[in-house]
């Protein structure tokens, strides 16, 4: 198999089936970077998320099966470094009974790599420690309201938006080190009743290929009033997602014309423009 293939949704779950431990799942990225299976977009565009794909197929997310916190990882590295005086290798964490499972760090941290960085036993490439990254995290947000990407970027001082998911993962990851409260929503979500609903995410697409003829990109998105990008990924998984669910090509800047016929570019949906 590969990506370019067409895949049902029986063989997209058989696939996971097959990858799993037990009754665990494996990490979405564990199938992404198989270069003979699909990709986790094409688990969106099928099931509108990894996680909807994982329970059909009857399978416990890792997240569930190894519901380890953050500090709990991190001071297994550091209680493995200050015995030995080693840094612990993705392979010796993988083969290893003494850690955590490997998948846990993954998921929590996006690698061994970056849990090592932010458990202080080894440096950023950027130069940013997990100490120093969250004294700035402090000192740029107020109580209560923890710091964006562009409060960083603002004070010359501190480290990049870069770094700190370098370090961390996310911004909002460092946020919650640094001892912010971060409601959903703080960084790029909305509560649902905040936010428009699916017919209006819809209504918007069709807004601008009345406008253009064209299918929107997801950049796009950032200049439309009253929605951003998250919309969309949150509701559907992806823009392809979003794409398919209004009737469009899943291509961006493809010619869409009115519908009417199930061939044609909008999948059939009537549409003037």
């Amino acid at each position: 198999m590969s990506k370019s293939k067409e895949y049902s949704e029986i063989e997209l779950l058989a696939i996971i089936q097959e990858h799993a431990e037990g009754n665990v799942a494996p990490a979405v990225d564990e199938i992404h970077n198989d270069p003979d299976a699909p990709s986790k977009t094409t688990y969106a565009r099928h099931f509108g998320s990894w996680t909807n794909a994982v329970e059909e197929a009857g399978l416990i997310p890792v997240s569930e099966a190894y519901p380890y916190d953050r500090e709990d990882l991190l001071e297994a590295l550091r209680d493995y470094h200050a015995e030995t005086g080693e840094v612990p290798s993705s392979k010796l964490v993988r083969e290893s009974d003494q850690f955590p499972p490997y998948q846990a760090f993954c998921d929590l941290y996006g690698g061994i790599k970056n849990a090592l960085v932010a458990s202080g036993v080894t440096e950023s490439a950027s130069g940013w420690t997990s100490d120093e990254i969250i004294e700035h995290m402090q000192r740029v947000g107020d109580p209560g309201d923890p710091p964006h990407g562009y409060d960083l970027r603002a004070d010359e001082d501190a480290p990049s938006p870069f770094s700190v998911r370098r370090v961390f993962g996310s911004i909002r990851d460092a946020a919650q080190a640094a001892g912010y409260d971060v409601e959903r929503g703080h960084y790029g979500g909305w509560p649902e009743s905040d936010r428009p609903d699916e017919d209006a995410l819809i209504e918007r697409i069709d807004r601008y290929v009345a406008d253009t003829g064209e299918t929107p990109a997801l950049e796009d998105v950032r200049s439309w009033d009253g929605v951003v990008p998250n919309d969309y990924t949150n509701r559907w998984g992806d823009w392809a997602s979003a794409l398919h669910a209004a009737g469009y090509p899943a291509q961006p800047r493809v010619h869409a014309t009115p519908g009417g016929h199930p061939c044609s570019p909008n999948g059939g949906r009537e549409v003037d423009l």
